[in-house]
């Protein structure tokens, strides 16, 4: 299941399932945009989304390879990453990329993992640091390089798969198998601090945000390591939200 959760297409499977779930844009706008940036054919199991019988006359239809959208969903999809947050979230602040003085090396992440207890995961990038899409770029401790945002994948002891981002320097956890084996409609999302990070690899900044609670259901923790996560089963995430 690693491998597949790693891969692309188990990142765009998972997402759609998320989409589904959800009822809305993906998790979190990086991992939305990594999909939108993809020049890989999209899957099978692309969503579908059609608008509802009940709008008449008023619904528009646009096709978008396996997508069917309606009007009133076209303008959430087209718009931008800091559209989208200014929608569902209040900007702290915002940095280039380039600019930043937190963006660590591949060899300085591996190392901010291992202290962590992730030591054993695999660390992918998916973007350079002018924002053009690299395609999954494996990192090690040997990587002088920097990349602007880096993912990971955990499993838990409590037998929940964890998404684990990386972004300006910030660490988040999804419970992603979690959310897709209940069926949960919240985002919940594992962080060190109420603000999370989000990278937008079109303008290539950095943005600082407090999320909408009804967009996002944010746990913070005072640390995001391995003992956490391996602590934390689906009854005591189950706590956390019901």
């Amino acid at each position: 299941m690693k491998d597949f959760i790693t891969s692309l297409p188990g990142r765009i499977v998972i997402i759609t399932a998320l989409l589904i779930i959800l009822g809305g844009v993906v998790l979190f706008v990086v991992i939305r945009s990594k999909v939108d940036h993809s020049p890989k054919e999209p899957s099978e199991e692309t969503m579908e989304v059609v608008a509802s019988s009940e709008s008449g006359s008023n619904e528009k239809k646009t096709r978008d390879g396996d997508m069917v959208i309606s009007k009133e969903e076209e303008t959430y999809v087209e718009e931008s990453v800091e559209d989208y947050l200014e929608r569902t979230a209040k900007i702290v602040s915002k940095v280039s990329v380039i600019e930043s003085a937190n963006v660590m090396t591949g060899a300085e992440v591996t190392g901010f993992f291992g202290d962590r207890g992730f030591g054993d995961a695999s660390i992918t990038s998916d973007f350079s640091m002018d924002g053009n899409y690299v395609d999954e770029v494996e990192v090690t401790s040997n990587t002088a390089e920097k990349y602007p945002e880096y993912t990971s994948v955990f499993e838990a002891e409590s037998g929940i798969t964890w998404m684990l981002d990386v972004a300006n320097g910030c660490i988040t956890a999804i419970p992603i198998s979690y959310l897709i084996d209940n069926e949960v409609n919240l985002r919940i999302i594992l962080s060190e601090s109420d603000k999370l990070v989000s990278y937008d690899p079109e303008s290539n900044q950095f943005f600082e945000v407090v999320p909408d609670k009804w967009e996002y259901f944010v746990v913070t923790v005072p640390k995001v390591d391995a003992e956490t996560l391996n602590k934390l089963t689906s009854e005591e995430l189950d706590k956390l939200w019901k």
